[in-house]
């Protein structure tokens, strides 16, 4: 099999897409020829990528663009004889020959349920572009059932028959023994000086991360935690700054040390008391996967895709009542033991090693 990739999610920093297709291409059989096409390649993902059997096609100047890239990539893939282009989210018209089959990503319908929460250029390309493209597909993966079923029902007319479901946390993310020093190093450097709760995710208004900080104010009435909040800024007005200036929160215990690298997110997961995440919607539940795979209780909106993932293995809650929330998630601190217990079958379901022998059997095989 002859594959081409669209990675330009690999120049930048690895979120949930592009860690996905850096953990898809290294779990790949190396019976597989992969091309990736991008604007760039981070030195992370240079380094996280160890499949041998790979060919990156990058800018040959300096002042290419995105557009560039683009024809050149189209004239490549219709000149060699690909079998397969995988668009790792579906934000590329691209004119293909017949005999390239494209196989597209769809990981959510924010673009459908939280349009007004997109930056401007997401909103028209998903408005504009995502439609047909999705429709045209030859082959698509969902990463959990709930998108699939929102897939379904959004567009109950597409070309593709038969959809495949896959994704997993990276392996990286996993229990350890924190070494102390570097437990301290990073705690120096988040500001973390008490035991803590943490959240992972961009800073954007459908992670609801004004309903977390007044839970949090409520939380902290009675316990001695802090909150600790990863993730880039993102978009849109997300109201922390207004609820954590008002009189009498507890600024000081709430921290956002922004982006974190894998070891350093590592660390946190490893020695949070719990993760929670009051998100209004996701198409997987990442984040929580994570926790799971690093020991950590996780307690989490009972909505979307975060169910699938959480439910039976955390604490999931319905609605949003401040003092049901205060609750769930001192119960989870003080039913530490019994939860981890709980995630164990739940995290041997989702492995890189699964999803990618499943993926690879859906692309040759026959559509029925």
């Amino acid at each position: 099999m002859k594959l081409a990739v669209y990675g330009t999610c690999l120049g930048g920093k690895a979120t949930g897409i592009a860690n996905m297709v850096i953990n898809m291409l290294n779990s790949l059989s190396e019976d597989h020829e992969v091309t990736v096409f991008s604007i760039s390649l981070t030195e992370d993902a240079k380094q996280r990528i160890t499949r041998r059997n790979i060919r990156y096609i990058l800018p040959k100047h300096k002042h290419w663009s995105a557009r560039k890239l683009t024809f050149e990539m189209t004239r490549l893939i219709n000149s060699e004889k690909f079998d397969y282009f995988w668009f790792p989210s579906p934000n590329l018209p691209v004119i293909l020959n017949k005999k390239v089959k494209r196989v597209v990503g769809v990981h959510d319908f924010v673009s459908k349920e939280f349009r007004q929460t997109l930056e401007r250029r997401n909103a028209v390309i998903t408005k504009y572009a995502e439609p047909g493209i999705i429709r045209n597909a030859d082959k698509i993966i969902c990463n959990s059932e709930y998108t699939k079923n929102k897939l379904e029902e959004y567009y109950p007319k597409i070309k593709c028959r038969k959809i495949y479901v896959g994704d997993a946390a990276d392996p990286f993310l996993h229990k350890i023994d924190p070494d102390p020093e570097c437990v301290a190093e990073l705690y120096k450097k988040t500001g973390i000086t008490k035991k803590f709760i943490m959240f992972v995710g961009s800073l954007e208004p459908r992670k609801n991360l004004s309903f977390l900080l007044k839970v949090f104010k409520k939380f902290a009435e009675s316990n001695e935690l802090q909150l600790v909040i990863v993730g880039g800024t993102g978009w849109g007005n997300t109201g922390i700054a207004e609820i954590i200036n008002e009189p009498g929160y507890p600024k000081s215990d709430v921290l956002f040390p922004g982006y974190l690298n894998m070891e350093e997110l590592r660390l946190l997961y490893n020695t949070a008391e719990c993760y929670v995440s009051t998100s209004l919607n996701e198409g997987f539940g990442l984040p929580q996967l994570e926790a799971m795979n690093c020991g950590c209780p996780v307690v989490t909106a009972n909505n979307s895709a975060m169910t699938e993932v959480s439910e039976g293995a955390g604490v999931t809650v319905d609605g949003w009542d401040i003092d049901e929330w205060t609750k769930a998630i001192e119960y989870a601190i003080n039913n530490r033991e019994m939860i981890i217990a709980r995630q164990d079958e739940r995290r041997q379901k989702y492995t890189w090693e699964k999803v990618a022998k499943g993926f690879e059997s859906y692309l040759t095989e026959t559509d029925s």
